[in-house]
């Protein structure tokens, strides 16, 4: 009995088979490393790109928090929201002045922060002004709302002005901000004594020689007196205090950000050049925002201390506050 022989034709067809199987399993094995390997890159390219966006968004909301606390008259940064996307962020964050306990709504800053690249800011608190026909003044409003300004004491201008004669025409449920620039500077005690609980904002002289002149030749030229707007006013909340004040110039200078130059330069005014720490008697207020119903702010008619007022943000106070 003889053996039978094998097929050489079945033997290269099974080979031909084993081959294109392992090359099959290779090209699947190759691809699903791939995709692994891609979706490994992507999640860590995204979460380290998510990384570095919150540690800006630490950053910039910390340079922004120290910024507001000493810039802006009676003015607060709440409620900040964030949209994310693959290589940037956008932090949206509301603004609102408190009347008399009131919150008025006074704009939004959008913030657009890349991973890379310096922020692109957007703002909607932009002022908007009209002067009537024979007008000795400039009318400014935010978001629908007067706008309040400064004199400084030092400043030379043509005319102040004294918009407390307008309370006689609010009603009993109308709160209002008002602006009161001094007729010289005080200490932060001096003024609380003077207006007590109504002070919402002080006034911080933060005035060079050289910015006095300034002023005083600006308001020389112009037809309309050039005032200190509320919205670049340096100062302070009153329930923080001068102490707080103090604390936001030194931590922007320690952390070197975008306000460090401009805190290194009220810290040298405050202190004449003079190269020490900043203290609270380096403080000197010129000027405060009160809010109140006509009745309360009515009570300063006869103040000595104010050489002017400005009406700013009006309301209305339905709440008790007894």
């Amino acid at each position: 009995m003889t053996k039978e022989t094998e097929n050489p034709f079945d033997q290269k067809s099974n080979l031909g088979n084993l081959v294109k199987k392992a090359r099959r399993r290779s090209v699947i094995q190759t691809t699903i490393i791939a995709v692994v390997v891609s979706l490994l890159v992507v999640y860590g390219g995204l979460a380290g790109s998510k990384y570095l966006l919150n540690k800006k968004i630490e950053t910039e909301f910390a340079e922004d928090s120290l910024w507001n606390s000493i810039h802006g008259a009676n003015l607060r940064m709440e409620g900040t929201s964030y949209l994310y996307s693959p290589f940037s962020v956008t932090a949206s964050t509301n603004y609102f002045k408190y009347i008399d306990g009131v919150p008025v709504p006074w704009g939004k800053k959008e913030t657009v922060i890349p991973v890379l690249g310096s922020p692109d800011i957007t703002s909607t608190m932009n002022a908007s002004g009209y002067a009537q026909v024979n007008s000795d003044r400039m009318n400014t409003f935010v978001n629908g709302h007067r706008t309040i300004g400064f004199f400084h004491p030092e400043v030379t201008y043509k005319e102040k002005f004294d918009d407390r004669r307008a309370l006689e025409k609010m009603t009993e449920a109308d709160v209002a901000e008002m602006a009161f620039s001094f007729n010289r500077a005080y200490t932060e005690e001096e003024v609380q004594e003077v207006f007590g609980d109504s002070i919402a904002w002080m006034w911080v002289d933060t005035f060079t020689e050289e910015r006095v002149e300034e002023h005083s030749m600006l308001n020389e030229q112009q037809s309309f007196p050039f005032l200190t707007d509320g919205g670049s006013a340096f100062g302070f909340r009153a329930d923080g205090g001068s102490g707080s004040f103090i604390y936001s110039i030194n931590r922007m200078i320690e952390k070197g950000g975008s306000s460090k130059s401009t805190a290194e330069e009220i810290s040298k005014t405050l202190t004449y050049g003079e190269d020490r720490t900043l203290t609270e008697e380096d403080v000197e207020i010129i000027g405060v925002v009160v809010t109140g119903s006509s009745e309360e702010l009515r009570a300063f008619n006869d103040e000595p201390m104010i050489a002017a007022a400005t009406l700013g943000a009006t309301t209305k106070n339905y709440l008790e506050n007894d």
